[in-house]
């Protein structure tokens, strides 16, 4: 880890499908991202490291928002950036639980993740730009809803496969 990027405490992962497919909702060349979802004690440890690392008016600037007493914090990365004639992916490291790269769906995953915190103060923002995200609790992937109808019926039909000839009987 280098000086200037922080290891998050431990939060549970939401919407991780963004951590390997870009969100292009707002922007063309898309954002990888995840929402931390933190207890209160992890949010304060939070709060602390970025305010040892870009200072106090930084750290307050950051939007976390408190469900249920706890509090979520979005982070990401774009997708890419152009590096002179060349366009270069800019995908955050996804780390399993023995440190090897992985492609698991992270949704619901105890993790820490490394971001680089950089402080906009002409805008009076913080940024927090995703670097890798590590599990750090075993967990059970979560299947999508396409995964779980395949296992219960079998592969999707379609209207080419479907029987729609009429009995006669």
């Amino acid at each position: 880890m280098s000086n200037n990027t922080i290891q998050t405490p431990e939060f549970i992962c939401l919407w991780g499908k963004y951590l390997y497919t870009s969100d292009k909702k707002f922007e063309k060349e898309g954002r990888y991202s995840c929402t931390m979802d933190m207890n209160e004690e992890s949010y304060k440890k939070y709060l602390e490291q970025l305010t040892i690392a870009v200072g106090e008016k930084a750290a307050k600037s950051i939007f976390a928002k408190e469900v249920n007493g706890r509090f979520h914090i979005k982070i990401g990365c774009k997708a890419s950036f152009q590096n002179g004639q060349q366009t270069i992916s800019n995908q955050p490291k996804i780390y399993g639980l023995n440190g090897e790269l992985t492609t698991a769906n992270l949704e619901g995953a105890i993790c820490k993740a490394t971001i680089e915190p950089k402080f906009f103060a002409s805008y009076g923002k913080l940024s927090q730009i995703l670097k890798s995200v590590r599990v750090c609790q075993e967990f059970v992937e979560i299947k999508t809803k396409e995964q779980v109808e395949a296992e219960i019926w079998g592969s999707p039909k379609t209207k080419d496969t479907l029987d729609l000839s009429i009995s006669s009987e």
